[in-house]
């Protein structure tokens, strides 16, 4: 499961190479990385070769279980007939977060009871995604901002690296809480600005005028549409052999 999540790229200076993130796409130039804290990144899920598509106005669809890249899941342990997809969704989320987080770092106690209801073996105890969502902001607004900003430990740490770890986290949570930057900063309150390419060079403005009811850019006419414009809109004189709504005929070229 964990190999099938994605994450955005933000909190690297540029794009790194999938294999040695410390350089560049190219393998040119050093890549630097800071916090999740300072640059907020997405996460995508992909790998959806044996998924389905649901109408969205039913809550409890029933489709067979199929094998997916999670074998723990208990409702594909055994043949039970149609089971409700989502629920089988929940417990591969919480499963992620379980395998992933929970049981290779200390710091996130606090969603131990959530994560323990999404993996239930029966499928009817899980939450819906929605309910986990709602959950997982309580819990959040619940813990302690001290927790919050604490330093995820990974399990087995030395000591000798834990405390020149701790020590550098103390300094730049520091600078968070003195700058006002949230604990838990979402990707939309913090959207980076994307650096330009080296030797690239910064746009430039034009003296197009702009259409405010198009929104596009309007090109300067032309001397002869100028001058097919004044002639058609200039007033022409009236005989009595013609009426005045007739426009005389335009023969100007």
């Amino acid at each position: 499961m964990a190999s099938n999540v994605m994450m955005q790229s933000s909190m690297y200076s540029e794009t790194p190479h999938p294999i040695v993130r410390s350089k560049s796409y190219d393998f040119k130039r050093r890549v630097t990385c800071v916090t999740r804290t300072e640059r907020p990144v997405k996460y995508y899920f992909t790998d959806f070769g044996i998924s389905c598509r649901l109408p969205e106005n039913v809550t409890d669809p029933r489709e067979t279980p199929i094998m997916g890249g999670d074998r723990s899941v208990p409702e594909h342990q055994r043949p039970i007939g149609p089971q409700n997809p989502y629920r089988t969704d929940v417990y591969c989320l919480g499963n992620l977060f379980r395998t992933q987080f929970l049981q290779k770092y200390s710091g996130l106690e606090f969603l131990n009871e959530l994560v323990g209801d999404m993996v239930k073996d029966d499928p009817q105890a899980r939450p819906t995604i929605t309910e986990a969502c709602l959950r997982f902001k309580i819990d959040v607004r619940k813990t302690k901002a001290g927790r919050l900003r604490s330093r995820i430990v990974p399990q087995g740490e030395h000591a000798v690296a834990g405390f020149f770890r701790a020590c550098r986290h103390i300094i730049r949570t520091a600078k968070f809480v003195a700058t006002g930057r949230p604990a838990l900063p979402s990707p939309e309150s913090a959207v980076r600005r994307q650096p330009a390419p080296r030797g690239s060079k910064p746009p430039t403005s034009t003296s197009k005028t702009t259409d405010p009811t198009t929104s596009e850019s309007t090109p300067p006419k032309s001397a002869a549409s100028k001058k097919r414009t004044t002639a058609t809109t200039a007033p022409t004189p009236t005989t009595a052999s013609k009426s005045a709504s007739a426009p005389e005929p335009n023969k100007t070229r």
